[in-house]
């Protein structure tokens, strides 16, 4: 056979092997090892609990501010390593909190932490400090933050503000900090 012919049957059968393995159905091995389907079922369980006592801390939040509010001040949700929920109260206890909690959980995650002042009173002076930085022409935005209850005031020059409030005769409150910012939080 003439080297010629030999080669095209040989190209041929390369062919022919080629798209006959193109053909066959793509078989991907996934372990179903015990111990990783066990470990992804307790990780979904455990951040099922967790999104469940975040809905509840949230809820918890929305009753605090409205039927606590002589005593609640604020409250911060951590997840890691596992839930936790800082309450920050005014002369009250987690024994306080209990009439407010359906969830045995998220009773035992919840530390109470306390604060000077209540989210309410922060509310009033952060109103009334905003109609005071307006009127001496200030730039800003706020934010009520925790440990220790603050009115933060952003600004994207201090002592420029400080020289419009003092020009304009506004007293800083003690519980407001000034950050400086490059550019300001759109809400606050």
């Amino acid at each position: 056979m003439a080297p010629r012919k030999l080669i095209s049957l040989i190209m041929i059968a390369v062919g022919f092997i080629l798209a006959a393995v193109g053909c066959l159905p793509n078989t991907v091995t996934v372990s179903e090892d015990p111990v990783n389907q066990a470990t992804r079922q307790a990780a979904a369980t455990a951040q099922a609990v967790t999104n469940q006592l975040q809905e509840e801390a949230f809820a918890l939040e929305e009753a605090l501010d409205v039927e606590f509010s002589d005593h609640y001040t604020g409250m911060k949700v951590e997840t890691y390593p596992s839930v936790r929920v800082i309450v920050y109260l005014t002369k009250a206890t987690k024994q306080d909190l209990a009439k407010f909690v359906t969830d045995p959980k998220l009773l035992e995650a919840i530390e109470v932490r306390e604060e000077a002042i209540t989210r309410e009173a922060l509310r009033e002076i952060r109103e009334a400090f905003k109609a005071e930085m307006d009127r001496a022409d200030v730039t800003y935005t706020t934010a009520l933050v925790m440990e220790p209850a603050t009115l933060e005031v952003y600004v994207t020059n201090i002592p420029e503000a400080e020289t419009k409030l003092k020009a304009a005769n506004v007293p800083v409150p003690e519980i407001v900090r000034f950050v400086e910012k490059e550019t300001l939080p759109t809400d606050g």
